[in-house]
């Protein structure tokens, strides 16, 4: 596209973080790192494309896939509350189940007789899972959010982790 003069659509930068979201993390490659870059550069002073929560749930897509907690947070916290660009039913559901699915890998690296530790690793999941649902519902009740069945079950399942 560089070669030949072309900008990068909206659909371009969506399908550009999806492949780096199923793209295998090496020594030498961050899929994560990259995805930030592309992301961080919609909203560049030169690009012709506005951001959107399609986007955004693309980047949280690949930080979920990659485990990359710190980095998810930092995009999520990035999007506005209201109006375009905010969290829909998507977000929420990549968000709480990539909660559940990193308590998931932290609990299987653990020493299975340490129940404590498995304890209290399950319950951070869910405070995590707790604080946002809050948000969810006040979303929902204003009529923001369209919530489904998709984000319930995420927060059901991971509220079963205990």
């Amino acid at each position: 596209m560089k070669k030949r003069g072309r900008k990068p659509s909206s659909r371009t930068y969506t399908i550009m973080l999806k492949g780096l979201s199923r793209a295998e993390r090496t020594r030498d490659f961050n899929p994560v790192k990259t995805a930030l870059l592309i992301y961080n550069s919609i909203s560049a002073p030169n690009s012709t494309v506005d951001l959107n929560v399609i986007h955004s749930n693309a980047m949280l897509d690949v930080c979920s896939r990659q485990g990359d907690m710190t980095t998810l947070w930092r995009v999520a916290g990035d999007m506005p509350e209201e109006g375009p660009g905010s969290p829909d039913a998507r977000t929420y559901t990549i968000i709480l189940r990539t909660i559940r699915d990193e308590c998931r890998k932290r609990v299987a690296r653990m020493d299975p007789n340490d129940l404590d530790k498995i304890q209290r690793s399950k319950a951070r999941a869910i405070k995590e899972g707790k604080k946002l649902w809050p948000d969810i519902v006040q979303q929902w009740a204003k009529g923001s959010l369209e919530l489904d069945n998709v984000v319930v079950h995420a927060m059901a399942t991971l509220l079963l982790e205990g």
